[in-house]
């Protein structure tokens, strides 16, 4: 039931903010969430907890009330394809890793579906979602036509349909060339996979304390005084 869930909601969501806080993550860390705030020491109001907490409530209850979820439940268990896998698959000799939050077959359709907590990027959502329907083509042997992707932003209790098409795969493509282009040009051994700090572009020292210096996740290996 929706109140036995939102109270599993509550509680998993206290104990691993109190986790975070006192920094008890014993062996598996990669498992378990640490916040950035209780990382760097920067303090979390009562009030900004409990809007963090309110937030999560009303996505589950958006998704709890939604049509998605409906025919989620009503589609059988064996046209589930994928539910939150880490995945990977071969592009021009490089492996490419992912993560698709849903995905089920609706007769000689495949649904893909991303779930969304935050403001709207349309355009970066687009790209997100060529991604994964080049995936689902190679893996699942399917053709553009018969994949709809779709996100959910369940906290605005939004659903948009991007088509998929041949030009946005090739589009798609075509950025992950140039990227992974650019990600060689910094190395200097391909084959050994290694770089030189000299070869990134530095933040300017007189806006280091700005952003994206003050949330940027790596500030503990990059300044002694933030370790």
């Amino acid at each position: 039931s929706l109140s036995y869930a939102m109270s599993i909601l509550r509680k998993k969501l206290e104990g691993e903010y109190l986790q975070s806080k006192i920094k008890e993550f014993g062996q598996s860390v990669s498992k378990l969430n640490k916040l950035f705030e209780h990382e760097y020491n920067i303090e979390i109001s009562e009030e900004e907890k409990e809007k963090i907490f309110e937030k999560a409530g009303q996505c589950l209850l958006n998704f709890y009330n939604s049509d998605t979820f409906i025919e989620i439940k009503d589609t059988p268990l064996e046209d589930w394809l994928l539910l939150e896998d880490f995945l990977n698959f071969d592009f021009n000799g490089i492996k490419i890793f992912l993560s698709i939050d849903f995905a089920m077959k609706k007769k000689d359709k495949i649904i893909l579906y991303d779930w969304k907590t935050g403001r709207e990027r349309t355009s970066d959502f687009d790209l997100q979602l060529m991604l994964y329907s080049l995936y689902v083509k190679e893996k699942c042997g399917v053709n553009e036509e018969n994949i709809i992707a779709r996100v959910f932003n369940v906290y605005l209790d939004k659903v948009d349909d991007f088509s998929v098409n041949n030009e946005k795969l090739t589009s798609a493509r075509k950025y992950m060339e140039e990227s992974i282009n650019e990600m060689k040009e910094k190395l200097i051994s391909i084959e050994h996979n290694l770089t030189k700090e000299e070869n990134f572009e530095k933040v300017n020292e007189d806006i280091e304390l700005k952003y994206p210096c003050t949330r940027c996740n790596f500030r503990k290996i990059c300044k002694e005084e933030w370790s």
